[in-house]
């Protein structure tokens, strides 16, 4: 009488599988976000202790190149550390990917 039809089953096949991966995979991504997280924090912490030595050197400076010559000290190590603080930073989403498509599950 009624061309209704059934309703889909609640578990097709694969389904549990992929629930299985997205709930791992989701793991990892909380903890590529705490890996960041700290990495960041340690990494500013670091800068502002340096931006503080070096407003010490500079009030103790007795001439322009003396000056000059620690502000040129203060810009090469920022450069260096934040382009290392890239390279962690790429690191540790490499990682959490590589792991993500990677994944075990069972």
């Amino acid at each position: 009488m009624t061309d209704a039809k059934p309703f889909p089953p609640t578990d097709p096949p694969g389904l549990s599988s992929v629930e299985a991966r997205l709930q791992v995979s989701g793991n990892a991504l909380v903890d590529c976000w705490n890996a960041l997280g700290s990495e960041a924090l340690s990494f500013l912490a670091e800068r502002i202790r340096e931006d503080f030595e070096t407003q010490q050197q500079m009030l103790h400076c007795r001439s322009l190149p003396e000056l000059a010559q620690v502000r040129s000290r203060f810009l090469q190590r920022a450069i260096d550390q934040y382009t290392a603080e890239t390279g962690r930073m790429v690191d540790i989403w490499a990682r959490a990917l590589d792991g993500m498509l990677h994944l075990k599950l069972g």
